[in-house]
Formats: C-alpha cells, sequence, structure tokens
C-alpha cells in the first residue's frame, strides 16, 4: 500500500503538462475557399468584404457574394458584383440588381443574366493564420472566369492605368493602424476577356497578415457590352452602354511551404500607466509566437531605480514561473515607489531566453491623494465679504502630481478649475473643491460659505508667484454679472497699456528688476463696462537670478575670476 502510495505521489509531481509544440508540417494549408459551405452565412463569416469606393461613378455599392450561376467545381463559386444596384440597367424606371438583372426565378441561376457595374472597387479579404509566417513560400491558388473588356480603370493604389476592367489578388500587412494593402497579381488583358475558367496562382510574403481579392471596373461601360437592345425584350433599358458579366472564383487555396530558420523566444512586459494607485495591478506580457512554442514565463522587478532586479513570486508560483496560458500577471508591490520590469521566457525546448536586466515597462505608485486649499480675495473676514469678491483654488501632489481641481457653488453642478472664479451677486455661497491627481487619487470634498453683500462686478488680482528661475506671475479674477469679457489689457509701472487674449488670467514677467512694482488690469464686458485694479508689490531675486540680474555682482565675480588666473599664471611661470 505504501509503494502505491508514493508512486501515486512521484507521478503528480513529474507528469505536469509543458505543452510541448508538436513539429510544424513542411507544407501546412491555411485556406480552402471553394463557395461550398451549407449555408450562406457559413460561407459569409468567413470573409469580410467591402465596396473601397462605396462606388464613386454609381453611387450605389457592389459587394462581392457566392452563386450558381458560372462554377468550376461544386455548386457554388463566388461573384465580383452579386450585391449592389447597377447603373446601367433599368427595369420600369428603377436600376436593376446586378444579380439577375432580368428578375429570373430559375433556381439553379443558370440562366440568369449576370452583369457587373462602373466605377467598382469591390473587395474580399480574410485574415491569414499567425503561423504563416513560419514558411518561406506563401502560395495562393485559385481558379477564376472572366468576362470583362477595355475602358478607363486603373489601380486603386498608384492611380496607373491598366486599360480594362481587371481582377487583382492582393494581400495585407501590418494591423490596425498600420493594415498596409499589396497587389500580388492583376490578370492580363487576354484572361480578362477570356469567358473561360483560368487557374492563377502567386506568391504573398510570410508577414501577410490578410489575403483577399479585388475587382475594379472603370468610370465607363466596357468595350464589347451589351447592346442598348439587348434586353428591349424584357423590358430592360440600358444607360450609358452595355456592361459584362464580370468575373467569379472558385477553388481557392492558401499554402505555406518550406519553413524557415526556427526564431529565438523573445517576450516583454507591454507599456504600463504611468501611474498606478493601487499596490496589485495586470503586468501584461507578449512574445513573439517562435516555431516552438512557450513554455514559461518569469517576471522581474526593482524598485526606484537601483539594487539588485528581483523575480517576482507568488504563493501559488513560489518558483516565479508563470503558465503561458495567460497574457497577464497580477503583480502586487510591497510599497509606494516607482517600479521597474522585465520578463524573461523559456521556450517548449527549456530554451531560457537571455535576461536583459533593463526595464521593459516603469510605472509609479501613488496611493495618497492630493490636497488643495482655497483663498479668498476681496473685502472681508474670510466668511463675510462686501464688494468685488473672488476666490482662488490650489492643490499639491507630491508623487504623481496633481491632475485636475473641481469645484461647485450651493450644491450645482462639478466644474473644472482653470482660473480663479469672480462672483458679483449678492448671497451665501457654499464652495465645495476637491482635487484629482495623475494616478487617479481624489481627495475628500472640502467647504467653505461665505456671505457676500453689496457684491459688484470688479477685478481682484492675486499675491505674485515667484519662479525659481526669477519669473514673476501674477493671477487675477474678473467678476462679472451675467456679461462677459470683450476686451483685457495690461499695464506695468504706469506704463502703456498692452493688450491680452480676453480669456487669459494671468500674466507673466521674466525680466523683472528687483523693488516695488505697481500692475494694472482693465477689463471692458459685452455691455461696455469698464472695470479696473491694481496691485503693487514687491519682487527680490534669488539665486543665480538675483546675482545674473545685478551688474555690480557680475563685475564683481568676473574681477576675481581675472585675479584668480593671474595669479596662477604668475605661479606657474615662477615654478619655471
Amino acid at each position: 500500500m505504501a509503494l502505491a502510495v508514493l508512486v501515486c505521489m512521484a507521478m503528480l509531481v513529474t507528469v505536469v503538462p509543458t505543452k510541448v509544440a508538436a513539429a510544424l508540417p513542411s507544407e501546412q494549408t491555411f485556406v480552402t475557399e471553394g463557395a461550398e459551405e451549407s449555408t450562406y452565412d457559413q460561407w459569409d463569416e468567413r470573409w469580410d468584404r467591402f465596396d473601397a469606393n462605396k462606388d464613386i461613378a454609381s453611387g450605389g455599392e457592389d459587394w462581392w457574394c457566392r452563386t450558381m450561376h458560372e462554377v468550376h467545381n461544386g455548386d457554388h463559386a463566388i461573384y465580383c458584383a452579386k450585391n449592389g444596384d447597377n447603373s446601367h440597367y433599368y427595369r420600369d424606371g428603377t436600376q436593376c440588381k446586378d444579380v439577375n438583372i432580368a428578375a429570373s426565378s430559375d433556381a439553379s441561376q443558370k440562366s440568369d443574366i449576370l452583369r457587373y457595374d462602373t466605377g467598382m472597387d469591390s473587395v474580399m479579404r480574410r485574415s491569414l493564420d499567425t503561423s504563416v509566417r513560419y514558411y518561406e513560400t506563401v502560395t495562393v491558388s485559385f481558379w477564376f472566369y472572366s468576362d470583362t473588356g477595355h475602358s478607363d480603370a486603373k489601380q486603386p493604389l498608384d492611380g496607373s492605368n491598366v486599360g480594362y476592367d481587371f481582377l487583382n489578388l492582393v494581400y495585407w500587412t501590418g494591423s490596425g493602424s498600420t493594415l498596409t494593402k499589396h497587389v500580388a497579381w492583376t490578370d492580363t488583358y487576354a484572361q480578362a476577356t477570356s469567358k473561360s475558367w483560368i487557374q492563377a496562382s502567386a506568391t504573398i510574403p510570410y508577414n501577410a497578415t490578410y489575403v483577399g481579392f479585388e475587382f475594379v471596373s472603370g468610370t465607363t461601360a466596357p468595350e464589347g457590352g451589351d447592346a442598348t437592345d439587348a434586353f428591349t425584350s424584357q423590358g430592360i433599358t440600358i444607360k450609358n452602354g452595355g456592361m459584362k458579366e464580370g468575373v467569379f472564383l472558385d477553388d481557392i487555396s492558401v499554402v505555406g511551404s518550406g519553413l524557415r530558420p526556427a526564431e529565438d523566444l523573445q517576450t516583454a512586459a507591454e507599456t504600463l500607466p504611468e501611474y498606478e494607485n493601487s499596490l496589485t495591478f495586470n503586468v501584461n506580457w507578449t512574445n513573439n509566437d517562435p516555431q516552438m512554442g512557450m513554455k514559461w514565463i518569469d517576471l522581474y522587478y526593482r524598485v526606484n531605480g537601483a539594487g539588485d532586479w528581483i523575480r517576482y513570486e507568488t504563493p501559488l508560483r513560489p518558483d516565479g514561473k508563470f503558465p503561458n496560458t495567460t497574457t497577464s500577471i497580477e503583480f502586487t508591490a510591497p510599497s509606494e515607489g516607482s517600479y521597474e520590469f522585465f520578463t524573461q521566457g523559456t521556450d517548449n525546448l527549456n530554451k531560457v531566453e537571455t535576461a536583459r536586466y533593463a526595464a521593459d515597462a516603469s510605472t509609479k505608485i501613488d496611493l495618497t491623494g492630493p490636497s488643495s486649499e482655497i483663498k479668498f480675495n476681496g473685502n472681508g473676514d474670510g466668511t463675510n465679504y462686501k464688494g468685488t469678491f473672488s476666490f482662488s483654488l490650489s492643490a499639491t501632489d507630491n508623487v504623481s502630481g496633481v491632475d485636475s481641481i473641481h469645484y461647485r457653488l450651493n450644491g450645482g453642478s462639478w466644474n473644472e478649475y482653470t482660473s480663479g472664479v469672480g462672483i458679483a451677486t449678492n448671497g451665501t455661497y457654499k464652495i465645495e473643491y476637491f482635487a484629482t491627481d495623475k494616478a487617479g487619487n481624489e481627495e475628500k470634498a472640502h467647504s467653505s460659505t461665505i456671505v457676500l453683500t453689496e457684491a459688484k462686478p470688479g477685478i481682484t488680482i492675486d499675491d505674485p508667484i515667484i519662479a525659481s528661475n526669477g519669473t514673476v506671475t501674477l493671477n487675477f479674477t474678473v467678476a462679472l454679472n451675467g456679461t462677459s469679457v470683450t476686451a483685457l489689457q495690461y499695464s506695468l509701472d504706469n506704463g502703456d497699456f498692452i493688450d491680452l487674449d480676453p480669456t487669459v488670467r494671468s500674466v507673466t514677467f521674466t525680466d523683472l528688476k528687483e523693488g516695488q512694482h505697481t500692475l494694472t488690469i482693465k477689463a471692458t464686458d459685452s455691455a461696455g463696462h469698464v472695470l479696473q485694479d491694481s496691485k503693487t508689490f514687491s519682487y527680490k531675486a534669488n539665486g543665480l537670478s538675483s546675482i545674473l540680474s545685478n551688474p555690480l555682482y557680475l563685475v564683481g565675480i568676473i574681477a576675481v575670476i581675472a585675479v584668480v588666473l593671474v595669479t596662477a599664471f604668475w605661479f606657474v611661470r615662477r615654478k619655471r
């Protein structure tokens, strides 16, 4: 009995699924299409079909679809214009459909009269399996039947003249916004006018992501189309020239052959948000999907850009090896800070990717919300104010920084704060406000209540903000009652008034001299009222900006440097 238990335990330890990739065949078929699915919907879901130019010439749309009219093999083939109105054929004053323009009721569709339209750029395509890139040669083979003629048709990609209505074999590379179409093959004029089934093939590159077909017709009817009275007996009127039958496709295949040299496994942690507001978050990763497949992935991290890289381990993954069944690892950080990540993969042949010890992705964890404060401007005691009144808001956040500040008055809707807020109507006002940081942390809303009497429009100017580089900024608020600012000017030290954009609410100076200055703001509102206010302030530069702005300091520094240089030169000469 004990021996049996030991054997079972050994099996539990050693029989671990490793998902060892089966050897790829030397040749693989990725697409087979004969339009023979048992239902239309089953066929339709295999292809992405669209009109690439929305049929500029005729104002309608023409799509590929399957038909029983002409077939190479089986019961169905694919026709270039089975869906869409035909701008050349009319019955009772209405455009006929591209399919069955004579309205035949023949279930076999053999007696249907199919005619394509002018101005067509009809496309059908389907995605290719990503493993197509493992093969050196990717061959597209197909049968096609064509009945077209001379026209002014041009290649959609480059506008080059083809001279007849034609069929393209096309493929795409890339994905999403980088998806790019290419032409692999175009039928010849002899093939386009053959009215017989022809087999064709062409190769596409192994990095193709989609493959498809494109039928293009010119703006004029093809040479040799239907005579004007061809279907008069069936009540059909032909306008602007008769058309021809068009193009059919059947027995399409895409085959990869000749395996390319195997690629080494490459993994990477995907880009993370700049900030996270939780200790636990997901780190997503990608790999290059090599032929041998992937078995495990290890996640490494370090904190605050220093120290050793640490392999991330969890109680469920004490060895730090996460399986390839997911592309996301839930990471729990030990504390706030800046975190960097890289990944290291192991393929199904147990070959380990070289450790990079360099960050693929990084983020900063910020768990602390910002702190905001309010400042009142006007004639008052912090609660009761008379005359012109405004308030300004500010916030600080030591980790990710402040993202936004919001406020509202008397329980109204929240507004994002951009500059000082003026109030010019008597009343009691409950002002609520809060800040949000760039990590998404939101502080609890604060509130202050003020009572405003004898309210009137006016301007308030805040105290100056002096930056480390010596620039001086003064914010101001224009309090109005139902009007808007139409003109705005400022004057410094009783100088000329200088125009400002009416939406601006601050003035910045970069070259102020130390001492006392007076800023005057003048605003004109939409009712023609002119408001004006001034603020006197003192400016004293600090540090380097103070030195650079004082000529005496500069002269002194230059003199000291000159003395040092002369002394050093004399000393060197004496030593010689």
